[in-house]
Parts: C-alpha cells; sequence; structure tokens
C-alpha cells in the first residue's frame, strides 16, 4: 500500500465524512442526549492518553490537571498553538483553544444542524478527568473566532 501525499488526504476526507455522518445520524435521533456518547469518548481518550503518552493526573488543582491534559492535545496532537484554563467563580473553568485544528469539523457539525458539538475530544477529554476528580459538570461549546478556536465552559451542577 503506498502513502502518497494524495491517499492520506483522501483517506483523511473519508473518515472526515464517516464520522460526520454518523454525528449526524445520533443527533437527528438522540437530538441533546447524544451527549451520552461524550462521557465514552473522553474516558477512552484519557484512558489512551494515560497509557500510551504517559500522562499522569497528579494534584488536587483542577485546573493544573486540566492544563496538563490539555498540553497534552497541544504537545502530542498539535490540536492547538495555546491553551489557556481560566476560572472566574467557584464550580467554573473556561478551556479557551486558540488555533484550534477541529474548528473546521466543528463548523461542518454546526452546518448539519448539530447544535452543540458532543464529539470534541478536548471537551470530552476534560469532562472525562473531571469526573475522575469527582466534578459533576455541566459542559458547553462555542466558537471563538477572535482566537481562530473555540471556547468550553465546564460549570458545576
Amino acid at each position: 500500500m503506498t502513502t502518497n501525499p494524495q491517499h492520506i488526504e483522501n483517506r483523511n476526507r473519508l473518515n472526515t465524512i464517516t464520522l460526520l455522518a454518523l454525528a449526524t445520524s445520533v443527533w437527528d435521533t438522540l437530538g441533546r442526549t447524544a451527549f451520552a456518547f461524550s462521557a465514552p469518548i473522553g474516558n477512552h481518550t484519557l484512558w489512551m492518553m494515560e497509557r500510551e503518552l504517559d500522562l499522569e493526573i497528579i494534584g488536587e488543582d483542577p485546573g493544573e490537571i486540566l492544563m496538563g491534559i490539555c498540553q497534552v492535545f497541544i504537545d502530542e496532537f498539535g490540536f492547538a498553538s495555546e491553551i489557556e484554563i481560566s476560572s472566574d467563580r467557584e464550580g467554573h473553568f473556561q478551556v479557551s483553544v486558540r488555533d484550534y485544528e477541529g474548528l473546521t469539523f466543528i463548523h461542518m457539525l454546526l452546518s448539519s444542524g448539530i447544535e452543540k458539538p458532543f464529539l470534541d475530544p478536548i471537551m470530552n477529554t476534560c469532562q472525562a478527568m473531571l469526573r475522575q476528580m469527582e466534578f459533576r459538570m455541566h459542559q458547553d461549546l462555542q466558537i471563538w473566532e477572535e482566537g481562530n478556536g473555540i471556547i468550553i465552559n465546564f460549570t458545576e451542577v
């Protein structure tokens, strides 16, 4: 099998189309309850990071731990140029992802009628970590045009 750049690009395009069709079908069938799929996605991604990338979740400060996970998305996957974690009040974390590589896919999801993108790997992995720390959080993802990225808000339920 060849690895010429055209084949790689075509495989990536086919994978994107397949994932988009699956996500749209799930959303059309389940609506907002499609977020039930977010937990397993985040759990599997976090598990992979811990096993294969030697991510260690150490400490008690959720903001620091969130930053550690986000740094993996920058360093190992090249998902963003910068990710900032902030908290303006107790029980709330904001994850600002600048120059997000998944932004085109997020726009595709929104254009397909998915009101709330439930497949975002950063959001789902951060949510999985917060659950491990026994936080019950509501998640919300918004486009951040100025930063060419996304902003994810986690608010304690």
